[in-house]
């Protein structure tokens, strides 16, 4: 009785649950095959049980959700994939569902095997993809592929017409097709086909008749069709329906496949390993002449698997895999998590140790309870930024004292000798025998001959000569350099004044610059005003783009919705909603549909030139010529209209550039005598003092009009002053001395 027992107990123990979520006529060909438990293992419909009842942890979900993902409009096959994504999440699945609904589209997986490449089990013809509103004839001549074509529509392992496929002779023919579709070259293969499955270790091979065999290179006769139709699900299409463009058939071609049986099961086994799953049917055609095995299609679970001899016992071998490796993983991730905690409470106690002082004030200051909670968020806030600081160099030992301030000390006098002595370090020694201007020599640009010949004959005249004549930084004054008699010379002060050099002295003075007047003068444009007010976003406006017939605008905002508004009036015409975050970039194709952008924070095009405006977190705009990659104008704004670009700022001040030269254009009056000072945006009433920013601005079309979007939840519009002119807005510019470098 005992030992009785004791087997009953065991097998209690090792009983396992396979549900079956699957459609009905391949939920009864998996119990016809195993109609009684295997190894321990039970099937069951898991649809008929339900949700709570299916949930058990001794079970394993088998599903075919590629299926039920493709069927549209079944409600049967809605509720079998939304079971087993609630299953997902309590029980282990035979074939994850990100994987397994791959198969449900035939581009995906045409894809999918091309990345493979060049894995020789993942070798397929040729082929191109034909979306909805493309030319087929245009695609296929873009792809190299001409006829004859074999088309399938995107859609497989679900309705009827998954199955539906033809056999284009003539590019005209994929006119009556309808899309999308993918587009294979035809592979001449004597009319055979191996037809590969496995389901987990087992694999199976058989032979199968296919379409026959169709003439490559010259156009069909005017006599053949152009397009032959046929269902994968009834036996191929004879020759006599393709008239001359049938080749004659290849002896010997069915029993050369046959013989390479074994060589596609185990192609498929190899493809299987690398899509991830464990129940695979995979169609392969041997070229005539020879050369690897082609796969022209791939299935999930076929029927035909589950009709094999012996496929009981392999679906109950694979379920008892399934859960040992779920086991594993759940092992795996605890022994993570009991670690981490370990490490966790080790850190808590150190911190609470440092923080013993910080506990006993805030006991005084509150009850017991709270003083420990506010100590042990303390303590993990301190931790987290003690680690944050000090991660990087964990381990190793500070330098010495004194060694540290050596260093401190060493690197304040070099910084002292190069910004204030470095024009005059490399002084000749004294004695040496050469004059003042062997030292000039070293630093006047275009004075070096002068220099040279003062130098050699160790007079300061010469040397003083042949430094005045170059246009360098500095400039030798002294007896001789400006009268040969010796007496005081007028140098450039620093200043902009004049000093006299007492004679006999000798010193280095810098030399003026002239002013450059080889660049352009910035054209006059008027001043910007604000037009319009326009509330109705509830966030931030942080992005907003123009419509390419000048009608229309939309704005985004961090209130997750998409605004579009009548540029005339400034009305709301539509609102769209469904983005679970701030909307921070938006643009308007010419053909009048929209899409998102994301991860810049703002570029521009110019319409006419080659240029190339970026706006980033470094707070300028870098103009960029984009035949040269070269950046030609570094400014503080961003974006442009007729030869004016303007740059919007955190503190709600727009500026105004000449785009030809970068300088500030008149901006509107604010009030005082300089014109050229940026207009003051003004936050709407309720909205704090900061929540002025300007986050984004585009022109409309016309460049007439200006809309902004910012901080306070605002549109804004701004127009040029009609009432401005260049006498009451000069241009007040004066030639820079020099190009500012960034």
């Amino acid at each position: 009785m005992r030992m009785q027992n004791a087997d009953q107990n065991a097998d209690q123990h090792d009983s396992l649950t396979c549900l079956l979520v699957l459609p009905a006529p391949v939920t009864a060909l998996v119990l016809s095959a195993a109609p009684r438990p295997v190894d321990g293992v039970r099937f069951v419909d898991g649809v008929s049980l339900g949700p709570e009842a299916a949930a058990r942890a001794d079970s394993v979900v088998l599903h075919r959700s590629n299926y039920d993902a493709s069927v549209g409009g079944d409600a049967a096959a809605e509720a079998r994939l939304a079971l087993v994504r609630r299953l997902s999440a309590q029980l282990p699945l035979i074939g994850s569902l990100e994987r397994v609904l791959l198969f449900a589209d035939r581009a995906a997986l045409a894809t999918r095997l091309a990345a493979l490449a060049p894995s020789p089990h993942t070798r397929q013809p040729r082929f191109a993809i034909a979306r909805e509103g493309d030319d087929a004839a245009a695609v296929a001549a873009r792809s190299g592929l001409e006829p004859p074509l074999v088309c399938k529509p995107l859609l497989a392992c679900g309705a009827a017409r998954s199955h539906d496929l033809a056999v284009v002779l003539r590019l005209e023919g994929l006119a009556e097709l309808a899309l999308p579709l993918l587009l294979q070259a035809y592979v001449p293969h004597g009319a055979s086909l191996l037809k590969a499955c496995c389901v987990g270790d087992t694999t199976h091979c058989e032979l199968r008749p296919s379409l026959p065999d169709l003439r490559l290179g010259a156009p069909p006769p005017a006599g053949c069709p152009t397009l032959v139709r046929f269902n994968t699900q009834r036996p191929p299409p004879p020759a006599e329906l393709f008239g001359a463009a049938a080749a004659p058939a290849a002896s010997g071609a069915a029993a050369a496949a046959s013989a390479r049986q074994p060589e596609a099961a185990q192609l498929a086994a190899s493809l299987a390993r690398e899509l991830g799953v464990a129940l695979l049917g995979v169609d392969l055609i041997a070229p005539l002449g020879g050369g690897a095995l082609l796969v022209i299609d791939v299935n999930y679970m076929p029927a035909t698997s589950l009709k094999l001899a012996g496929s009981g016992r392999a679906l109950a071998t694979l379920a008892r895999k399934t859960l040992e490796e779920a086991a594993g993983d759940r092992g795996r991730s605890a022994e993570r998590t009991t670690a981490e905690q370990r490490t966790r409470a080790s850190s808590e106690w150190w911190a609470g140790a440092v923080w013993c002082g910080v506990a006993m004030v805030a006991r005084k200051k509150a009850g017991e309870d709270d003083a420990r909670q506010v100590v042990h968020q303390m303590c993990l806030r301190s931790l987290k930024r003690t680690y944050g600081m000090y991660l990087s160099n964990y381990g190793q030992r500070p330098p010495p004292l004194e060694s540290g301030r050596a260093h401190m000390r060493a690197l304040k006098l070099a910084a002292k000798v190069a910004g204030e002595y470095s024009m005059v370090k490399d002084m000749p020694p004294p004695g040496s025998g050469a004059g003042p201007g062997a030292a000039v020599t070293k630093l006047l640009t275009n004075g070096a001959a002068g220099g040279a010949n003062g130098g050699a004959s160790g007079g300061a005249a010469g040397g003083a000569s042949g430094g005045a004549a170059g246009s360098g930084k500095l400039m030798l004054t002294g007896p001789g350099a400006g009268s040969s008699a010796g007496g005081a010379v007028v140098a450039p002060s620093s200043s902009g004044g004049s000093s006299a050099v007492p004679p006999g002295s000798t010193r280095l003075v810098p030399r003026r610059r002239e002013a450059r007047h080889d660049l352009p003068k910035p054209e006059w444009h008027a001043p910007w005003k604000l037009m319009r007010v326009i509330s109705g976003h509830l966030g931030w406006v942080r992005c907003v783009a123009v419509d390419p017939t000048n009608q229309w605008y939309a704005t985004g905002s961090a209130d997750r919705t998409i605004k579009v508004w009548d540029l005339a009036s400034g009305t709301l015409k539509l609102t769209l909603t469904g983005h679970i975050s701030t909307i921070r970039g938006l643009a308007v194709c010419a053909a009048g549909t929209w899409s998102h952008l994301s991860g810049v924070y703002s570029l521009s095009l110019h319409p006419t030139l080659d240029l190339l405006c970026t706006g980033g977190r470094d707070s300028v705009v870098r103009v960029w010529d984009i035949r040269t990659k070269a950046n030609v104008h570094t400014l503080t704004g961003h974006n442009q209209t007729d030869n004016v670009m303007v740059a919007g700022g955190d503190n709600g001040k727009l500026h105004l550039y000449d785009w030809k030269t970068g300088r500030h254009s008149p901006d509107a009056d604010d009030g005082t005598t300089n014109h050229n000072s940026p207009p003051q945006d003004v936050a709407q009433p309720g909205s704090l003092e900061s929540e002025r920013g300007i986050y984004c601005a585009a022109f409309d079309q016309s460049g007439s009009r200006l809309i902004t979007g910012e901080a306070d939840k605002t549109v804004k519009i701004w127009k040029e002053d009609p009432e401005a002119t260049a006498e009451t807005h000069p241009v007040n510019y004066e030639p820079p001395r020099e190009r500012k470098r960034y």
